[in-house]
C-alpha cells in the first residue's frame, strides 16, 4: 500500500512538472517539500520492514 502512495506522489510530480514548466521558482517551492515528504515516508518504510 505504501508503494501504492509513494507513486501516486511520483506521478503527481510529474504532472506539476509538466504543467508549470515555465514558473521554475513554483515548481522548486512545490517539488522541494514533496521530494523530502516521499523520501520521509520511503525512509520510514524502509525502516519497518
Amino acid at each position: 500500500m505504501k508503494y501504492l502512495k509513494i507513486l501516486s506522489f511520483v506521478i503527481f510530480l510529474f504532472i506539476i512538472g509538466h504543467l508549470f514548466t515555465e514558473y521554475t521558482s513554483l515548481l522548486s517551492i512545490i517539488l522541494i517539500p514533496y521530494c523530502l515528504l516521499i523520501l520521509i515516508e520511503y525512509a520510514l518504510f524502509v525502516r519497518k520492514k
